[in-house]
């Protein structure tokens, strides 16, 4: 469930991974901290409402489930954009590069005629 295992199926969630475990750790403290605060997500906490037909704990306790699969989905998200912002900078930059590079080979040739005109004009 964690950042760094979000391409896999998420049933086939590889414990062995000591990052995937450190950031699930951390989603998990988030998850605690904002029920603890009472600064809940409206929403997640709906859900869970919803999927423990009004049992409270139980709410709760898949508040910090759904919370947990809220963040990391945020998280993945974030890098997804991240990364298209990155692939669109530098399709920009490839651009720019042949936009450049096309205006100095015209004008290269262009300098090309206007040398062989000189030197057939003078010779």
């Amino acid at each position: 469930m964690g950042i760094f295992n979000r391409f896999k199926n998420k049933d086939l969630k590889d414990d062995s991974n000591p990052f995937s475990r450190k950031a699930d750790e951390s989603l998990y403290h988030q998850a605690l901290k904002e029920l603890e605060s009472n600064s809940i997500n409206k929403g997640v906490y709906a859900k869970a409402l919803g999927d423990s037909s009004g049992d409270e704990a139980k709410a709760r306790s898949l508040y910090i489930k759904y919370r947990v699969q809220s963040l990391d989905d945020e998280q993945s998200i974030e890098i997804l954009e991240k990364r298209h912002s990155y692939r669109i900078k530098k399709e920009e930059e490839r651009k720019k590069f042949w936009r450049s590079f096309v205006w100095q080979l015209a004008i290269v040739i262009f300098l090309m005629f206007v040398l062989l005109n000189w030197l057939a004009s003078t010779g």
